[in-house]
């Protein structure tokens, strides 16, 4: 009986977490939305080495971006999700702010401007020594 009870409890206290955490409304989505899209991941030196900051700018930006797409699912199906969720021209606009001046060029001229997320991802996962160089 008592174990019973401590599972319907930590249910209880999960679906609780669960809503109180969650977005309730529209504009609260659009607000995280701007607020992500207006970010710059810029990372430090005791946070990456200069050998992967390009690989681990485009993982901190891929990670918050999942986290935004998890907090979007908690959204209730009753509101329309159209235009919340982070379009590709938006990400590369926070990877690029996230860049260093010389990577972010490099970016600019080398890639492809329609496809800079899935190019960077490209570049960053083959040649990271390309943009080692030019830090």
């Amino acid at each position: 009986m008592n174990t019973e009870l401590q599972a319907s409890n930590a249910f209880e206290l999960v679906r609780q977490l669960t809503l109180e955490y969650s977005i309730r409304t529209r504009s609260e989505a659009l607000r995280f939305r701007t607020a992500l899209a207006g970010k710059s991941f810029v990372l430090h030196g005791n946070e990456t080495g200069a050998s992967a900051i390009v690989t681990d700018t485009i993982k901190k930006t891929d990670f918050e971006m999942a986290r935004y797409s998890k907090l979007l699912e908690t959204l209730s199906s009753r509101i329309n999700a159209a235009g919340l969720h982070v379009a590709e021209a938006d990400l590369a606009a926070v990877l690029l702010r996230s860049l260093s001046d010389t990577v972010r060029t490099f970016v600019c001229i080398i890639l492809e401007v329609n496809h800079i997320m899935h190019s960077c991802h490209s570049l960053a996962l083959g040649t990271t020594a390309t943009c080692i160089c030019l830090k």
